[in-house]
């Protein structure tokens, strides 16, 4: 739960930022970033499951045995 919150907020943070300039950079934002940064936190989070995944498959494997 905590992976899929942080995930949000630094998703949410980085669209935020796209549009109104945080800490004083560009003044213009662009649509391919708010993408890209959407994408990335999903990827995050299919990363995050996948490794989920294959450590709980090896703990049953080695348990089964």
């Amino acid at each position: 739960m905590i992976v899929y919150f942080s995930t949000f907020m630094i998703s949410t943070i980085l669209i935020i930022e796209e549009f109104t300039s945080i800490v004083g950079a560009s003044e213009q934002y662009d649509n391919y970033d708010i993408i890209a940064s959407v994408l990335g936190s999903i990827l995050a989070i299919l990363t995050y499951e996948s490794i989920n995944y294959i450590q709980k498959n090896r703990l049953n494997k080695i348990e089964a045995e």
